[in-house]
């Protein structure tokens, strides 16, 4: 039987605020201890920090055999002890080897040469800094029917599924979801180290009837490439029970179905059927919105920041980013965010605009000023570089704005958006049993609560004293060089769905690579209170020497009543 090992993600940071002297070590990612039968191979992973010279790894028993690489090879029952050696540092990991065991269970009609665990649809060799996507089998299962997930952005030994609600209708048993009983849906993501997937919903249905007809319905028929409409479906009779599958009749080429969920990329119209078992649903036809008035269609990018001026409107933001353009303000900034001349006070508690202003379609989210008068306008899938509108990008749509990307890495050669490419949106568990040097952030996930926050890089230009952050430009046009810089704010909240609910929300802003934090106050230049390691007086990122402060609570308030 396959084991499993769950790989811990180490992230070894140096911050710019202090340049203390760093003890060298070397770390083997894959945890104390595993387990192998005879046969199996685990590639054991080490870093090592500070240290000079080369990784050596090696073994004290024969039961094992290990590479130059980390590769180690299970030969006989035993127990070893495996090193990874950089002169007088070392870090171990025993691994215990058992005879095969003959499972009395196993099914003679399954290839043994096939590995139950692993998805022949996954492709081995993804990137694993891209978007983890969760998929299953099928949607809808009768009690007692299972259906396999599977998972895309990481390998199955290293994802772990987790169930989000719904337990009482359907278990999981590692990647197998099995219905318990009808009449509910249950919901699970998968998350790989800091990552966490997409949400899937698997229904348990009644069965026993198969439908004589099937109705296909949308959300929307009416969207524009690059954006989502959601399917739902009736089968008739209403006690038939089945598993839908969706087909493209059209637009295959620039469409795609992930669960419910259609998204286009062009604006060729698009077609989609369900089928269950024989029966054919209805067809449905998106109609991609074609812009009218697209005055960038001509506009080249050097015309185009020769006479910049920022996007005056939802629309006019929209057609900017369909050409790569920005839509806010594009000036450069420093580390330390420009704090408002007056942060309104209560009782000595600084107060948080409870204000949150959208146009009617939602698509414009109004910034105030300290004085409660209107300050900046952030526009849904604008692009954003500046501190400030990304926070409060952040704060209004819960997402990453146009020109950011999930991954870790990226060539602004490469990409349409250039210099202004930014990078990484990634979960942030802030786990501070982990990174003791860490103050812990409100009902945060890693810390016990219930809210998942997700991190985003800002470029500033440069950091101030930390070798391991030089002083440059975040983005040059050529190359980036990730700063210590970061957004960090709640995505998901109890019940694994986004926040929509602004007053429900945190974004806190961290220059220091999660020494010292600051809560965004939602309002122009609104900056709380810092908070953290080295306002505590410990020593950058040291595991050793830290004493992080409390996160300082707000007190919420319309900044409308000031007017």
């Amino acid at each position: 039987m396959k084991k499993r090992f769950s790989i811990l993600l180490l992230s070894i940071v140096l911050l710019f605020t202090a340049c203390t002297p760093v003890q060298g070590f070397v770390m083997i990612l894959n945890g104390d201890s595993c387990i192998l039968e005879v046969g199996e191979t685990v590639q054991l992973t080490a870093v090592t920090e500070h240290l000079d010279g080369e990784l050596v790894w090696e073994s004290d028993s024969d039961c094992v055999e290990v590479n130059g690489e980390g590769l180690v090879t299970a030969l006989s029952a035993g127990v070893a002890k495996v090193r990874a050696v950089v002169g007088k540092f070392a870090d171990s990991i025993e691994v215990t080897v058992k005879e095969v065991q003959k499972d009395p269970d196993v099914d003679p009609d399954v290839d043994p040469d096939v590995d139950p665990d692993v998805d022949p649809d996954v492709d081995p060799d993804i990137d694993p800094e891209e978007e983890l996507i969760l998929r299953a089998e099928k949607y809808s299962i009768l009690p007692g029917e299972s259906t396999r997930l599977s998972v895309e952005g990481c390998g199955e030994e290293e994802a772990v599924i987790e169930t989000v609600r719904g337990e009482t209708y359907a278990s999981c048993s590692g990647f197998i979801v099995t219905g318990i009983v009808a009449g509910g849906t249950a919901a699970f993501v998968a998350s790989c180290g800091e990552r966490v997937s997409n949400e899937v919903e698997i229904k348990v249905v009644a069965g026993g009837v198969s439908p004589t007809s099937i109705t296909l319905t949308a959300d929307t028929t009416q969207i524009k490439a690059g954006e989502t409409a959601h399917l739902s479906f009736t089968l008739t009779p209403s006690s038939a029970a089945g598993n839908i599958s969706y087909h493209l009749l059209e637009g295959g080429e620039y469409a795609e179905i992930v669960g419910d969920a259609l998204t286009v990329s062009s604006t060729q119209p698009v077609t989609v059927v369900g089928t269950v078992g024989d029966v054919i649903s209805n067809a449905v036809t998106f109609n991609i919105t074609e812009p009218t008035s697209d005055p960038y269609v001509n506009v080249s990018a050097s015309s185009f920041y020769a006479s910049y001026e920022p996007a005056d409107s939802a629309q006019d933001a929209y057609y900017r980013t369909r050409h790569n353009l920005m839509s806010g303000d594009i000036a450069e900034q420093d580390q330390a965010p420009t704090l408002a001349a007056h942060r309104p006070i209560l009782d000595g508690v600084y107060l948080r605009n409870s204000a949150a202003i959208y146009s009617e379609d939602g698509e414009t989210y109004y910034v105030l000023g300290s004085d409660g008068k209107l300050a900046d306008k952030i526009y849904r899938d604008g692009a954003y570089v500046t501190l400030e509108e990304v926070a409060a990008y952040l704060m209004a749509f819960g997402d990453i704005p146009a020109n950011y990307t999930s991954n870790k890495s990226g060539s602004p050669k490469s990409d349409p958006w250039g210099k202004y490419l930014r990078l990484n949106h990634s979960y942030f568990s802030g786990d501070t049993s982990r990174y003791p040097y860490e103050p812990l952030l409100p009902d945060i996930s890693g810390g016990g609560g219930t809210l998942s926050y997700y991190e985003i890089d800002v470029g500033t230009t440069g950091t101030d004293c930390d070798p391991g952050y030089a002083a440059k430009l975040y983005n040059n046009g050529s190359t980036i060089t990730r700063g210590a810089a970061r957004l960090v704010y709640t995505r998901y909240g109890s019940n694994g769905k986004e926040i929509s609910d602004v007053n429900k929300k945190y974004v806190f802003y961290t220059y220091n690579h999660y020494n010292d934090f600051q809560e965004y106050l939602n309002y122009q230049g609104g900056w709380g209170e810092m908070f953290g390691n080295i306002t505590g007086g410990g020593a950058i990122s040291s595991k050793y020497d830290y004493n992080p402060t409390d996160y300082v609570p707000i007190l919420k308030q319309s900044f409308l009543s000031l007017l």
